[in-house]
């Protein structure tokens, strides 16, 4: 029994002494690993939309690793390009960076309040005259060179980071513009985005359909009385009318002179049926069609209303018009 309580004691005794040797060991580890210099500057320069510890201290650390995490950490958002903001180092050593790296040790020295300034470069629209055009291009609608574009505000200016940044351009409200034009440019770098006014006067100059003499009021418009001329209209007010087809069947409303573009204002719609023509009245009911001959008291378009009179009983009827001599009651409405 000695001889075992002998050796149980040996060992015991071995084991704790080696416990108390591996305990001092991490400790002084720990304590070495664990131990973190922080030297602030005065004031310093950044040149993005964040701060890092790494921008305003010196950080000595024995583990590189940590030493990356903590050069790496952020501190907060910076000024605006052109502008400062004051860091109190105090409050990041005990609000953020112990929260952040629990169980480590921050030795500080340095200034107590740091002013960080951006960095900027000074832009303006002008500079990005080429994304403006390119942007026109895929907008608009105009024949291609038969349009140009001048920038009004190209010395509008804002301070950017002194680095890349990315440009959009959008706003065009009508794909066939004209005069003044108001776009907006965005210019974005990380968090931080500017948006700019652009005022672009847009010139066109296209084939227009004009007259090509003096047009009476009434008058049918055909390829006779007018011709295409290439004009500038980018202070002409209405749509100008570009193509014959737009003229078919169309007349004057009023006396057109030579040379004047034509739009809609100016035209109407050649009616199917004129006042005092005579005109076949349709009526249908359920299975009973029949036709009778009518006068109109009035002109219409197809599709329009008019007045006619029934020949048979000289009584005014309500119709549509359908075609060329051609009416009809609408449903619900009594032939009389």
């Amino acid at each position: 029994m000695n001889i075992l309580t002998g050796r149980n004691r040996v060992l015991n005794g071995g084991a704790i002494l080696s416990l108390l040797l591996m305990s001092v060991l991490v400790v002084k580890s720990a304590s070495e690993a664990a131990t973190v210099n922080i030297s602030f500057s005065d004031s310093v320069m950044v040149n993005d939309t964040l701060i890092r510890v790494g921008d305003i201290a010196e950080v000595g650390c024995a583990d590189q690793e940590l030493r990356k995490s903590i050069q790496s950490f952020s501190v907060g958002n910076s000024a605006p390009a052109g502008y400062s903001r004051l860091i109190n180092t105090d409050d990041l050593v005990l609000y953020r960076l112990k929260s952040g790296f629990k169980g480590v040790g921050f030795e500080v020295s340095g200034n107590r309040r740091i002013s960080v300034a951006t960095d900027f470069r000074e832009m303006k629209v002008g500079d990005f005259a080429t994304e403006i055009k390119q942007y026109l291009d895929s907008a608009i609608t105009w024949p291609e060179g038969s349009w140009s574009v001048e920038i009004e505000n190209p010395d509008v200016s804002w301070k950017s980071l002194n680095k890349p940044l990315a440009i959009t351009v959008k706003g065009l409200a009508d794909r066939f513009p004209r005069g003044k034009t108001p776009l907006v440019l965005i210019a974005e770098q990380g968090s931080q985005k500017n948006r700019l006014n652009v005022v672009c006067d847009i010139s066109v100059t296209v084939p227009v359909l004009v007259a090509s003499g003096e047009i009476l009021r009434g008058q049918i418009i055909n390829r006779e009385n007018c011709e295409v001329k290439n004009l500038d209209i980018t202070r002409f007010a209405p749509v100008p009318f570009t193509s014959f087809e737009q003229l078919k069947e169309m007349r004057a409303a009023r006396t057109i002179s030579s040379g004047t573009i034509f739009h809609s204002r100016l035209l109407q719609a050649v009616p199917a049926v004129e006042k005092g023509d005579q005109v076949q009245i349709l009526f249908e009911k359920g299975r009973v069609k029949l036709s009778v001959t009518g006068v109109a008291r009035e002109p219409g378009i197809v599709g329009e209303r008019i007045w006619v009179e029934n020949a048979a009983t000289n009584k005014l009827i309500r119709v549509v018009v359908r075609g060329k001599g051609k009416v009809c009651i609408p449903q619900g409405d009594e032939l009389i």
